[in-house]
């Protein structure tokens, strides 16, 4: 992380333990945030620090991680095709490839954001999900569909919240022909995914230990384990099961954990279940590759980590109390990659949910995963991405954290 990303989010970072601990004495193994497997970035190549394999990635595994890239950036098309195409998206979809989401392994866009060189026409690198899921149109919005058939909503603007100067609230899509849309729309952009080997890793009890639903301890921070540990509510224990879910409704591909080979398409939407396909489309090869791709990318290391302002702004982070919920280290445990083991890792996370208030509630609750900071001062680098927090609503660090509340709400008066 840069120094002014540190230095900003510490300043001013939320938490209701306001200038209660003194920080512990620097470490210099925060410079190598993924220990052994920390990527080092040239200058002249920003744009990859996400995209690297681990450092400490055998030379027998790099063939195989190529693979993995290799499907991780290919564009899948809606099939029958001749072999060795990947076939069988849609019918309704959002993205045709994993990396037009995360571009360049990064971040997504929110909804009307356009960047140069956006290929996808329509810079989205998110889906709006639909709570509850929608009786006809299922867990989310699929905002393109294949040859002959119409997508399910397409974005049209946001609904604004006039007690935070202009920001966005709510994502609004219209052109819902199936029939009425009766669940609630709620937006995510789709997050980096460097270092997600590494935060499998951690082990469970360190999690659990970290835990405190009931807020046992009167500290006003509540840290709740979710289902898993990744995605923005900690929905999946895994990169894998997080992957096939993505194949499933993200571009409507089927896998041995979710076999509907129409995708996200429900009964009522006769139209795209003609056109969908059969039997398993993505094969646990391919799923497999794919996902220890993304295990296997490596944090990028610190551009700087003691000079005197990032130290003042490092002690801040922890007087403030920002570390009680984004907690710098962890050791890693066993691993079925072994070289990801038993590495000392600063990813400024306890990947548990906590209550951030009704300013960045949506159709979900107010309840979110702490994301890990690790990388953040290079997303713009990466995909000329500046746009924070789970929908993308806030352009700077500074608006990010002054959207905090709940659990946070209390370190306002600091600002």
């Amino acid at each position: 992380m840069r120094a002014f990303g540190l230095i900003a989010l510490a300043a001013i970072c939320i938490s209701s333990a306001a200038l209660a601990d003194a920080p512990p004495p620097f470490d210099p193994s925060e410079a190598r945030p993924g220990g052994a497997a920390t990527v080092d970035i040239p200058a002249d190549d920003a744009s990859a620090a996400f995209a690297r394999a681990a450092a400490n990635l055998p030379d027998m595994e790099r063939a195989r991680f190529n693979d993995g890239a290799r499907l991780f950036y290919t564009r899948w098309i809606a099939g029958p095709a001749p072999a060795p195409a990947l076939t069988g998206v849609g019918p309704l979809y959002n993205a045709l490839s994993c990396e037009q989401c995360h571009r360049n392994d990064g971040r997504g866009r929110p909804p009307g954001v356009r960047h140069e060189g956006d290929e996808s026409g329509d810079g989205f690198g998110a889906v709006a999900r639909l709570i509850p899921p929608d009786p006809i149109y299922g867990a989310q919005v699929q905002d393109r569909a294949i040859g002959g058939l119409n997508p399910e909503g397409s974005f049209v603007g946001l609904m604004v919240d006039a007690t935070h100067s202009g920001l966005p609230r709510q994502w609004l899509f219209s052109g819902f022909a199936d029939g009425p849309l009766t669940s609630r729309i709620a937006g995510v952009v789709a997050p980096s995914v460097s270092g997600m080997g590494l935060l499998e890793a951690i082990p469970a009890a360190r999690l659990d230990a970290l835990a405190d639903p009931d807020d046992a301890d009167g500290d006003g921070i509540s840290g709740k384990r979710g289902t898993g540990r990744f995605g923005w509510r900690a929905r999946f224990e895994t990169v894998r099961a997080q992957t096939a879910q993505a194949f499933a409704l993200d571009m409507g591909l089927s896998t041995t954990y979710h076999r509907a080979a129409a995708g996200d398409c429900m009964t009522a939407q006769s139209a795209c279940l003609a056109r969908s396909g059969h039997g398993v489309e993505v094969s646990d090869e391919i799923l497999e590759s794919m996902a220890d791709y993304v295990i296997n990318l490596g944090p990028p290391a610190r551009d700087t980590v003691d000079t005197p302002d990032l130290l003042a702004g490092r002690a801040l982070f922890y007087e403030i109390g920002c570390a009680q919920c984004h907690t710098p280290s962890h050791k890693t445990g066993p691993h079925r990659f072994p070289w990801l083991a038993d590495q000392v890792i600063w990813s400024y996370s306890d990947l548990l949910l906590h209550d951030m208030g009704p300013g960045l509630s949506d159709a979900g609750g107010q309840e979110w995963r702490s994301p890990p900071l690790w990388g953040l001062g290079r997303h713009g680098d990466v995909n000329g991405n500046a746009y924070y927090l789970h929908d993308g609503r806030a352009k700077s660090l500074d608006d990010a954290i002054r959207w905090h509340g709940g659990e946070g709400a209390l370190s306002l008066i600091h600002i």
